[in-house]
Order: structure tokens, then C-alpha cells, then sequence
């Protein structure tokens, strides 16, 4: 018969770690988290200060307030700062939306790696100890029948 194959770690021990992983990734927070970040309003300036632009979690404007210097400044300055504005907004929103995407891709890379050492470290060796088993069975099965 053949010797059973010992993982330096029990599967016992990469079950649980498995079940850490799995409860970690908590998709109802990850789904709150992604709504609080669509209801939010975000807020920016352009880089001269000329407007100041709020849009919503889905990037569409709600305000935008001209400062008082900008009513002395050519119209296609104000409109750049108007674009300015509107897209740093926009860009906070998709940052923060980012963010909760980075956390569930990394939660879900460290799942798939612990998922995989536990195929090559226990399933694996079963699976061969289970073939290795199978085939002296089958010697056996063989070796009686030509008794």
C-alpha cells in the first residue's frame, strides 16, 4: 500500500483559511459601499479657482458656482474652467468607486491563491493516493481472479 502524503500545512488549517478568505469578501458591504459612493455629490475646483463644480455619484452635474473673479475673465477661460472643475468632480467619484473595485479584486486575488495551495497541497496528493489505491486494488482484484 501506499504511504499517505502529509501537506506541510493540515487541510484542516487551509480549510479554515479558505472560510476566512470566503466570509471576507462581504459582497452586501462591498454593494453599500458602491451605492454610498453613487448617492455621494462630489465637489472640485478648478485649478485657478474660477468654478466650482458638484456633480453626483454618476458623474452628472448638479452645480456649478462661478467665484466672483470669474465674471471678469474672456468667456472661453470660464468655460475651461467650468470643464476643469466638472471633470476633477467626476474624477473623485470614479476614484472612490475604484477603490471598492481594487479592494473586492485583491480580496478575490487572495481567495483564487489560497483556493489554488489548496488543490496542490490537498486535493492533489489525495487524488494521487486515491489512484495509487485504485491500482493496487485492481492488482488485487486481478491477482484473485487468476487464483
Amino acid at each position: 500500500m501506499s504511504t499517505p502524503v502529509r501537506p506541510e500545512v493540515s487541510a484542516e488549517q487551509i480549510e479554515a483559511r479558505l472560510e476566512r478568505l470566503r466570509m471576507s469578501i462581504d459582497v452586501q458591504s462591498a454593494a453599500e459601499a458602491f451605492q454610498q459612493a453613487y448617492s455621494a455629490t462630489y465637489t472640485a475646483r478648478d485649478p485657478e479657482h474660477l468654478v466650482t463644480a458638484e456633480v453626483s455619484g454618476n458623474g452628472i452635474v448638479e452645480k456649478i458656482r462661478l467665484g466672483s473673479t470669474a465674471m471678469n475673465r474672456p468667456p472661453e477661460i470660464v468655460e475651461q474652467a467650468v470643464l476643469a472643475a466638472i471633470a476633477a468632480a467626476q474624477a473623485q467619484g470614479r476614484s472612490a468607486s475604484h477603490a471598492i473595485t481594487e479592494q473586492l479584486d485583491r480580496q478575490t486575488q487572495e481567495l483564487a491563491a489560497a483556493t489554488a495551495e489548496y488543490e496542490r497541497t490537498v486535493l492533489e496528493p489525495l487524488r494521487r493516493q486515491a489512484d495509487a489505491v485504485e491500482a493496487e486494488m485492481r492488482e488485487a482484484i486481478q491477482w484473485l481472479k487468476s487464483q
